[in-house]
C-alpha cells in the first residue's frame, strides 16, 4: 500500500512540474508578446506625433494662403498683379556684349591667328614663343 502511495505522489508531482513549466512558457510567451507590442505601440505614437506636426504645419499653410495677407503676397510675387494706379515694369535682357578675342586654327604648318572682333592679323613663331616664356600668366 505503501508503494501505491508513493507511485501516485510521484505521479501528481510529476503532473504538477508539468503543469507548472507549461505557466512559466505560456508567461514568458506573453512577457515576450507584451514587449513586441509595447515596442510597435511606440514607433507608431511616434509615427503620429510626426504627422500631427505635419498636419499642423498644413493647416497653418492653408490659414495664410486664405488669408488677405496670403493672397496679396502671392498676387504681388507670384502672378506680379498691380492695383490702380501702379505699373508693372518688366526688365527686359539687354542687347549685345562685347566680342571676346578667340584662337583661330589654321592649316597645319601655317601661322596660327588670333581674331579680334572682325580683324585678324598673323602672329610669327617667335611672337608665340616669347609670349609663352616672358607673358604674364592671364
Amino acid at each position: 500500500m505503501k508503494r501505491l502511495l508513493s507511485s501516485w505522489r510521484y505521479i501528481v508531482s510529476v503532473l504538477a512540474l508539468t503543469a507548472v513549466a507549461l505557466l512559466i512558457i505560456d508567461f514568458n510567451s506573453r512577457v515576450t508578446a507584451e514587449h513586441n507590442l509595447t515596442a510597435e505601440r511606440n514607433r507608431v505614437a511616434t509615427e503620429l506625433s510626426g504627422h500631427l506636426q505635419t498636419q499642423a504645419s498644413f493647416q497653418t499653410q492653408i490659414a495664410y494662403a486664405t488669408s488677405p495677407a496670403g493672397v496679396e503676397d502671392w498676387a504681388y510675387n507670384d502672378a506680379h498683379w498691380t492695383r490702380r494706379g501702379e505699373h508693372l515694369v518688366v526688365p527686359i535682357p539687354g542687347g549685345e556684349s562685347t566680342p571676346m578675342p578667340t584662337a583661330t586654327p589654321g592649316p597645319p604648318g601655317s601661322n596660327p591667328t588670333v581674331a579680334q572682333g572682325n580683324a585678324s592679323e598673323p602672329v610669327s613663331n617667335w611672337q608665340i614663343w616669347l609670349s609663352l616664356f616672358f607673358d604674364p600668366a592671364p
